[in-house]
């Protein structure tokens, strides 16, 4: 679909705004939802089914939906998720045991997939050739600003208010989320109509190429550490350090922040150099500072850490995206952004689970020795598939022949 330059930036500026205001609502949820689990006594097991379940839902229909908005378009696809999940939302009040808590997240998994692969598929339409990583930045900015200051706030509505209040602020944010989508947003779609393509040749196409294959390896890979890691970080900072829940809001938020602020210029030097080096840099020295986090005594030592983990991690996600978006526009944008949520979300299945038998069977340190080792695995995982490529990043030749950016 072709679109003039004013409706491709107000299609930008508006899957931005929605995306930074439904993450703002995920995130809420998250520096407390783990306690909320273990008030209604899950183990340790428990906690990573209830984690995995929204990563597995995902991760089972991610491709598809991805497949399916390049082939009708992404926008009922996008409404219907952000509507579904704002229903969802409410449905965690009701929970009452680990068991319950633990569908009603596999549910929200399942709305969750039709989000944000077609957000994502949307800019690698929106943006131009040459310019993928600055737009892949201001997209992740979107996202991670949203996601972090999500934390903060369901710290301070559950200390003020009520674990209640903080499902329900999640529920009016998406529902925010949904109408900006509805009145604002074109509709796109990435391949040809009535071409008569079967679905399966088209996935194999995806996941036979080497390129794709090294970023979907450290993708999961490192998402299974991180799963871990996120699972568990608010329990260590609650039991170790005795923080409160908007502290460990604040915690996260600034990893998260961090992140954020950084993506924007990540995405401009993604564009100028090798991104498979970034990725490389990215990947090892945020895994380095996992090694670190149970060595954290008080508030200002996590504090630090996870402020640099998510400085240093940021060099790694708009590089691994623009990189994936050259791709796209050949294989279909949706398909690969599918599979490239569904690798993150299968990592994010095991990593949690494995977590908790870490937790269960020896301590809480050595769940994070085990997410800063899968990161650093992931690192050798992408580095080798990704060897025989040799031009990583076309985007200075192109812009020296005159190719517009972003």
């Amino acid at each position: 679909m072709t679109i003039s330059p004013g409706e491709r930036r107000k299609a930008f500026l508006v899957i931005c705004l929605a995306i930074f205001v439904a993450m703002l609502g995920i995130g809420i949820i998250i520096p407390f939802l783990p306690i909320y689990a273990e008030e209604m006594g899950a183990s340790g097991v428990w906690l990573g089914v209830i984690f995995s379940g929204w990563a597995l839902a995902r991760a089972l229909v991610m491709p598809f939906m991805g497949r399916l908005s390049d082939i009708k378009g992404r926008k009922t696809i996008l409404a219907l998720g952000l509507f579904f999940y704002a229903i969802l939302s409410v449905a965690y009040i009701a929970a009452s045991t680990a068991p319950m808590l633990a569908v009603i997240r596999w549910t929200h998994g399942l709305a969750a997939a039709m989000v944000l692969p077609i957000a994502t598929a949307y800019i690698g339409d929106l943006a131009r050739e040459a310019g993928e990583g600055k737009a892949m930045g201001i997209f992740n900015f979107a996202l991670f600003a949203g996601f972090g200051f999500g934390p903060l706030m369901g710290g301070v509505l559950n200390d003020i208010l009520s674990f209640a209040a903080a499902f329900l602020a999640m529920g009016v944010l998406s529902f925010v989320s949904l109408i900006l989508v509805l009145l604002f947003l074109p509709d796109l779609r990435n391949t040809e109509e009535g071409s008569g393509e079967p679905e399966r040749p088209r996935f194999r196409l995806v996941l036979g190429d080497t390129l794709v294959q090294g970023i979907l390896s450290f993708r999961f890979i490192q998402a299974v550490g991180r799963g871990a890691v996120s699972t568990f970080l608010p329990i260590f900072a609650a039991r170790m350090i005795g923080l409160s829940t908007s502290a460990i809001g604040l915690i996260i938020s600034v990893q998260v922040l961090a992140i954020s602020l950084f993506q924007y210029p990540m995405g401009v030097l993604a564009d100028r150099t090798n991104r498979r080096f970034l990725v490389v840099a990215g990947l090892i020295g945020s895994s380095l500072c996992i090694f670190i986090l149970p060595h954290t005594y008080d508030f200002l030592g996590l504090f630090l850490v996870t402020m640099a983990s998510g400085m240093i991690g940021s060099l790694s996600l708009p590089a691994a995206t623009a990189m994936l978006v050259g791709k796209g526009r050949s294989l279909g944008m949706g398909t690969v952004m599918g599979f490239f949520n569904t690798a993150m979300d299968l990592g994010m299945i095991f990593g949690p689970l494995i977590g908790g038998v870490i937790f269960d069977q020896v301590d809480l340190p050595p769940v994070f020795y085990f997410g800063g080792m899968m990161g650093l695995v992931g690192v050798g995982a992408f580095w080798y598939l990704t060897r025989g490529i040799r031009d990583h990043n076309s985007a200075p030749a192109i812009r020296e022949a005159g190719g517009a950016e972003f």
